[in-house]
Parts: structure tokens; C-alpha cells; sequence
């Protein structure tokens, strides 16, 4: 079976990492094309969103700071891969178990294959690293020096496995249903007269044998009778049940590929391509499915990139998803006007989240902030500062209004 790219060979019970390697009869294969291509659409679309990240390197002091490290990661990994296609890789096979990613020459490769030797105190090691034809021989890596991810899904891929399959019955049920109320369907009347024929068995046998198999096999047909013999069709009957099959079919199909993608936090709505709460829903799906697994991967690149020195001054990966949303700048511009107004972001960030390129001046890079935010310590002390300033009003009032007393005075 083919799915995301490659020829997948099923084997039974098998203690290989891959939870799709499995191999069993012709019959039992069928079974696991519902449950491979509900597994297609659901990890395709995390794959496809997981693609629009932007991976973010910081240095010292939590400065953001563009590194060759970025260039790796957002543009080019390696020479055959755009950073786009290298994410839907790594998504896919991480969703279907684990991924291992080694350095060659400064470029990072995703192994199709590997063997993994497990310890408890000391690194791991991993061997008979392969990426497509080629296959690393005689050459060990050593867990500090790989990024390794593991999704920690094979028990769910258990459970989907057993729900995907209870479905396929329902829905082979359903099928058989839908080709029988397909079928022509109809009741032949005989007269006394005709059934009381010496021929009438032969003159039956042949009507049965011959003319209705025939009547029933093709798509265009006459049925010819003879005097005495009546069909009556049941067609309008049979059509509106094959409809009802149909839906039966198509609504059993879509409830599995639901149940797969609840599996993996990923809203129904958004599978089915429902609009109503489609925010809400893509709110979930980000906070809930994308998030965790962007942060799993920045901080594996985090913690086999830099030294715990460096980490502790401020270096780090950090996997952005603001910028996954479709955003319209019009409905957001009172609050984009706050973002920057606070200081919160500068007029080049605000730009970025928003798709567009930064203007990279001087101007655009810096952080505002309006005269009428300011801190609680602040705002105390101007308080204090303005009643200072009201009572010595005041004195300085009363004093004029004494002088000028004296003045009428005299």
C-alpha cells in the first residue's frame, strides 16, 4: 500500500517501530485501507500547518538574532530539501511513531530508517541509519550529537486501529446493502393458462436462465414475454433505497476519518470543512494539536544545539505558530494600534505577524509608547506631584488675594 510517499509492506505483530509495517493476507490488507487513508487526511492537514512555522534562534540576553541555524531551519536544511517540504517530512513521521534527524557536512537529514539501541544512563546509540538508497555503514550516532522525536502515539495508533476496523465492517455491510438495493427488482405474474402448459417447465427454465439474466445483466434492455406472462418493476421502490445506501456509505466513511482525527486533537470541523465556529475550532487546533508539537521540536533543537551555559544565558529555538493564521490587517488595526502604542511590539514585528516584510529602518524597529502609559509607582508620584503643585496654587492664590486686600486698603 502507498501512503504519504511510500510503499508501505503490512506485517502482522510486528516489534519493528513502525506501527504500519505489518503483513497479512490479501483480505486482511483491504481491511487497512480505511484506516490508512483516514490516517492521510488527518496527518496531511497537521503536516501541511505544521510547514507554515517559523523557527526563531536567540543568543545571548534572549536577543532574536538570525543565525545560520535559522537559515537551516526556515529556508534550506539540506541541499534536495526546502525547510517546507523537510517540516511535512518530519511532521508525517513523527505522527506515525518517531524521527530521527542526523547532520551530514552541515545539513540535516531525516533517516528513513534506523536501529536504536536504548540505555539508561549513558547516550543512546543509533545505527544502520538509511535515507533512501543510501545507508550510513559502519557509523554510529550518538544521541547528544541527533535530534530524536518520538510522539509517544503507538497506543493510540492501537486504538485507532480497532475503531478503523469496526467501521470497515459497518461499511462493507453498508456496501453490500447499497449493491442489492441497486438491482433490478420486480414480480412476474403467470396465468393458470400458461402454467398448465406440457412445455411449461422448459418455456420457464429458459425465461429464468436465459432472457432474465440477461434482462438483468446489461444496463439497456427489452425483456421480451410471451402472451400470458406479466413483469411488474419495482424501480422507483429499488432507487429510493440505493440513495439511502449511499448516505449510509458516505456518512459511516466520514465518522471514521472524525474518529481518527479526535484521536489526534484535531477538530472534526476542520476536517469536514465546516464553517460555522471555524475560529474556535482552529483556536483548539492550534492550542491543543500544533503548539505542543512545535514546542517538543524547539526544544530538542534547543538542548542539542547549545551547551546548558549558553541555554542558561538566553540561546534558544523557539517554534513560532502566531504567524499561521490568515490574517486580515483591516478588521485588526484598532489592535495593532495597541500592540504598538504599549510598546508591546515595534512597527517591524507587528508587520511580520501580519505577512508582510519588515521595513528594517531605524524607526520601525523601535518600541513605542504613548504619554498616557505609565507605571503605578509613576502615576503615584505624579498624583502626589499634581496636589503639591494645587495647594501651592492655592497659597500662592491667597497670598494675591491677601495683597490685593492691603492695596485697597490704602
Amino acid at each position: 500500500m502507498k501512503l504519504f510517499g511510500h510503499e508501505w509492506t503490512f506485517k502482522k505483530n510486528s516489534n519493528t517501530k513502525n506501527f504500519l509495517e505489518m503483513v497479512v493476507d490479501e483480505q486482511e490488507e483491504m481491511h487497512l485501507y480505511l484506516y490508512a487513508y483516514a490516517l492521510h487526511v488527518v496527518i496531511d492537514l497537521i503536516a501541511s500547518i505544521m510547514s507554515n512555522i517559523e523557527f526563531k534562534t536567540y543568543a545571548k540576553d534572549d536577543v532574536e538574532k538570525k543565525s545560520v541555524i535559522w537559515t537551516k531551519l526556515n529556508v534550506h536544511p539540506n541541499r534536495n530539501q526546502t525547510s517546507t517540504e523537510f517540516m511535512k517530512e518530519l511532521t508525517r513521521k513523527l505522527l506515525l511513531g518517531d524521527v530521527l534527524i542526523v547532520e551530514i557536512d552541515g545539513q540535516y537529514i531525516i533517516a528513513d530508517d534506523f536501529t536504536i539501541k536504548e540505555n539508561a544512563v549513558i547516550d543512546n546509540v543509533f545505527t544502520n541509519v538509511r535515507k533512501g538508497e543510501y545507508q550510513f555503514r559502519e557509523k554510529q550516532f550518538k544521541a547528544k550529537d541527533v535530534i530524536y522525536l518520538t510522539y509517544g502515539n503507538h497506543a493510540i495508533n492501537s486504538i485507532i486501529m480497532g475503531i478503523t476496523e469496526l467501521y470497515e465492517k459497518l461499511i462493507g455491510t453498508a456496501s453490500d446493502k447499497y449493491a442489492r438495493s441497486g438491482e433490478e427488482k420486480g414480480v412476474l405474474s403467470i396465468d393458470q393458462a400458461e402454467r398448465g402448459r406440457k412445455d411449461f417447465a422448459e418455456i420457464y427454465e429458459d425465461l429464468i436462465n436465459n432472457r432474465f439474466k440477461t434482462f438483468f445483466s446489461r444496463g439497456n434492455h427489452v425483456l421480451p414475454l410471451f402472451n400470458g406472462y406479466t413483469y411488474t418493476s419495482n424501480t422507483a421502490e429499488a432507487t429510493k433505497k440505493y440513495s439511502n445506501e449511499i448516505t449510509d456509505v458516505k456518512t459511516l466513511f466520514e465518522d471514521a476519518i472524525s474518529r481518527v482525527a479526535q484521536a489526534y486533537k484535531v477538530p472534526v470541523g476542520l476536517i469536514r470543512g465546516d464553517v460555522a465556529g471555524i475560529k474556535d475550532a482552529y483556536t483548539m487546533f492550534l492550542t491543543n494539536c500544533i503548539d505542543p508539537i512545535a514546542h517538543m521540536i524547539g526544544e530538542e533543537f534547543t538542548y542539542k544545539i547549545y551547551s546548558e551555559d549558553q541555554i542558561i544565558d538566553g540561546y534558544a529555538i523557539e517554534a513560532d505558530t502566531t504567524n499561521i493564521k490568515h490574517i486580515d490587517i483591516f478588521d485588526l488595526a484598532t489592535s495593532i494600534d495597541k500592540l504598538i502604542a504599549s510598546g508591546f511590539l515595534s512597527i517591524d514585528e507587528v508587520r511580520e505577524k501580519a505577512g508582510l516584510r519588515g521595513l528594517n529602518e531605524l524607526w520601525s524597529t523601535v518600541h513605542y509608547m504613548t504619554l498616557n502609559y505609565t507605571t503605578a509607582e509613576a502615576a503615584v508620584a505624579a498624583g502626589a506631584e499634581t496636589s503639591r503643585q494645587a495647594a501651592e496654587n492655592a497659597d500662592n492664590a491667597d497670598k494675591t488675594d491677601n495683597d490685593e486686600g492691603s492695596e485697597d486698603e490704602e
